[in-house]
């Protein structure tokens, strides 16, 4: 399990009283960094979710997209994913620029025992430590080939195989001409 915790977001040059400077960054982190859409998908290109989706395999990667705006530069999303068998993945991420902005946390299925990832799961977005939304999206087992489904291909194969033959050999079989009795 993999936990980072946020440290102090604000540094603020203090001018006068102390009660000042505690209203304005109060003020100031209410304001700041809105989440105004956000996507559970398979990848991302060019800023935008591709393959928004709540069904993953367990070797798949799950993209959880948040598109900010009002950012302020160093302001921190954290991304907590949780699933099933006491999995807990934290990604933490820094704002580096103010405005309107996008980022995204990139979950590998495939670093897991597959066995362990199938099932339901949660990701909790916290803006600056407060939680903004939950989103929840399933695993499922990778379909794949059995270990008995070679033998009964095979046994298909040689069964029409030899319907086939019986079939032409019936279709041609040459019938004798008669014969005639006396005639030399």
């Amino acid at each position: 399990m993999i936990v980072v915790m946020a440290t102090s977001l604000y540094s603020y040059a203090s001018h006068g009283d102390r009660e000042a400077f505690l209203e304005d960054s109060s003020k100031q982190a209410k304001d700041a960094a809105q989440v105004v859409d956000h996507a559970i998908c398979k990848g991302v290109e060019n800023g935008r979710p591709v393959g928004k989706t709540r069904k993953f395999l367990s070797d798949d990667q799950v993209f959880c997209w948040v598109k900010i705006a009002d950012s302020v530069d160093r302001d921190k999303v954290e991304w907590l994913f949780k699933g099933p068998n006491g999995i807990e993945r934290s990604i933490p991420y820094r704002e580096e620029r103010s405005g309107e902005d996008y980022c995204y946390a990139v979950l590998d299925l495939s670093r897991y025992n597959s066995t362990e990832v199938v099932g339901d799961w949660k990701v909790t977005v916290y803006v600056n430590e407060k939680e903004v939304f939950t989103d929840e999206f399933r695993v499922e087992p990778l379909g794949g080939l059995v270990w008995w489904g070679p033998i009964v291909g095979l046994l298909m194969i040689f069964m029409l195989g030899a319907i086939l033959t019986l079939s032409f050999k019936r279709m041609f079989k040459r019938k004798a001409p008669p014969r005639l009795e006396g005639c030399r």
